[in-house]
């Protein structure tokens, strides 16, 4: 049943081909810090697009942010679905480094506070699933993400990750100025991970 609901390999073609406007206008739509107090930055990644779930859990997450912070126009957001493709920026390590950097040129890296999402499949070797079908993606390894953030000059930051065996995450990640919040330990799974769900248990419990 699922399967008859991948885009087709054209579709996705197609969207790859509109990536660089996607993600521009994304950044254009990032509005300038607000001058003389503590701003706050959203970054969401929903990685498996085989599942919609992830999806639902990122556009809540956005709402609710943007409802009680005010961050509407500080939050990006990178979507791996069949029904935002073409329409909001696919989440790729490259994508997601690049978000990354274009947050950073917009804050103030020593005093805002950027809050990251991720939501996906995790796996026992402590990777985070980056999948949209027809299209190739390397998942990302903790110890990558631990280098992007370091990368990114960001100080202040809480990291979320929603993902089975996610705590694996913490050691490649953690600082003095970095909350680091998990769905699982390193050695467990998670649950709720259903292309019909609303969320998964762990962002139900948490955001909702």
């Amino acid at each position: 049943r699922h399967a008859q609901l991948k885009p087709a390999k054209a579709q996705v073609e197609r969207a790859l081909q509109k990536q660089r406007q996607l993600l521009d206008s994304a950044f254009a739509a990032l509005a300038p810090r607000e001058p003389g107090r503590i701003n706050m930055y959203l970054l969401a990644v929903a990685g498996d697009g085989s599942q919609e779930v992830f999806r639902r859990e990122v556009e809540f997450v956005r709402n609710q942010f943007a409802e009680r912070f005010g961050m509407k126009h500080h939050a990006l957001t990178l979507v791996n679905s069949r029904s935002t493709l073409g329409s909001v920026p696919i989440a790729t390590r490259a994508s997601l480094r690049e978000a990354l950097k274009r947050i950073a040129a917009s804050m103030d890296t020593q005093e805002d506070v950027l809050f990251l999402f991720f939501t996906s499949h995790g796996s026992p070797e402590h990777e985070f699933a980056l999948h949209q079908p027809h299209v190739r993606l390397r998942d990302l390894r903790a110890r990558e993400l631990g280098s992007l953030l370091k990368e990114s000059g960001i100080r202040w930051k809480v990291v979320l990750i929603s993902a089975c065996y996610s705590g694996g995450f913490i050691d490649a990640i953690k600082d003095d100025t970095t909350l680091v919040i998990t769905a699982a330990r390193h050695d467990r799974p998670s649950f709720g991970c259903d292309d019909e769900n609303e969320f998964t248990y762990f962002g139900r419990a948490f955001f909702k």
